[in-house]
Formats: C-alpha cells, sequence, structure tokens
C-alpha cells in the first residue's frame, strides 16, 4: 500500500509491453482490479521499436507445434484461448491497417504507436488504471509497501 490513500489491486502486472498490457486487459474484462508497474518513461517502448517501427503484431503460423515447452500441452490450451485471429480483429475493430509479410508475419502499414494506443484504450476500457499513475514501489520501498493477499506457504 502507499502512503496517503490505500488502493487494493487483486493482480498487479510487472511491465507495461505487450504481455503485461494483453495480461492487464485481460484481467480487468474478468472484474479484476488491476495496476501495471512501468519503470520505464512510456508503456509500450519495445512495441514501438518491434518491426522497425511498424510492430509485428502476430503471425498467421502460430501454431502450438512451433513451440518447445516442458509441457506440450500448454501451448495448445493457452493458443486455443487466445488465436491471432483474435487479435487480428481487435486491430481491425481500431480500423489499423495492416499488411502481411514473409512467413505470415502481420505489421502495421503506418507506426507501431497505434498498437500501444489500441491496448491502453482497451486496458482503460476494462477499468484498468493508467500505467503512468503507478509508482514502482521496488524502486520506492519508503512510500509503498505491498501487502500479502493470501498467507504464505
Amino acid at each position: 500500500m502507499c502512503m496517503g490513500a490505500m488502493k487494493v489491486f487483486n493482480a498487479i502486472i510487472l511491465g507495461g509491453g505487450a504481455a503485461g498490457l494483453m495480461c492487464a486487459l485481460e484481467a480487468g474484462k474478468r472484474g479484476r482490479r488491476v495496476a501495471v508497474l512501468e519503470r520505464s518513461e512510456r508503456i509500450g517502448k519495445k512495441i514501438l521499436i518491434s518491426g522497425g517501427g511498424r510492430c509485428n503484431f502476430t503471425n498467421l503460423h502460430c501454431l502450438p507445434e512451433n513451440f518447445i515447452s516442458g509441457n506440450p500441452h500448454f501451448c495448445k490450451s493457452a493458443l486455443a484461448l487466445y488465436t491471432p485471429a483474435d487479435f487480428i480483429e481487435l486491430v481491425e475493430r481500431y480500423r489499423i491497417p495492416y499488411h502481411q509479410k514473409t512467413l505470415g508475419q502481420l505489421f502495421c502499414d503506418h507506426s507501431a504507436r497505434e498498437v500501444v494506443n489500441m491496448l491502453h484504450e482497451e486496458c482503460r476500457k476494462a477499468g484498468v488504471g493508467d500505467p503512468r499513475q503507478h509508482a514502482d514501489p521496488l524502486g520506492h520501498p519508503e512510500r509503498c509497501r505491498i501487502q500479502r493477499a493470501y498467507p504464505a506457504g
């Protein structure tokens, strides 16, 4: 908790990159109170430079057999729950123009900023607070502390 008003979250996501923002917005859609902690000066920093600034946002050939895992069934269930088609539908809903390059890679026609803005807006709609409003409790232990929501052990 931070000095002053106490804020309670069901989930704290470390990092405001692509995976962190997707995790946050999906948790928010499920009614969780979510905070995204980003130590960088802006969210989506790596998204902005991916694909030469055009963001390689998915691959049409993202299949479980293309992944190595100690549990081969994990990839099957994870990719079945959120497919490349799901993300493409989201991109199209925001009218972000894109094109396919080699091997099924999809890139924004204009700027990766469009994907960052889309993810930020989806987080906002899901009730996820602005990542820029949360102090990094790991960097400011004198101002914030995290309390366990469940017993250790």
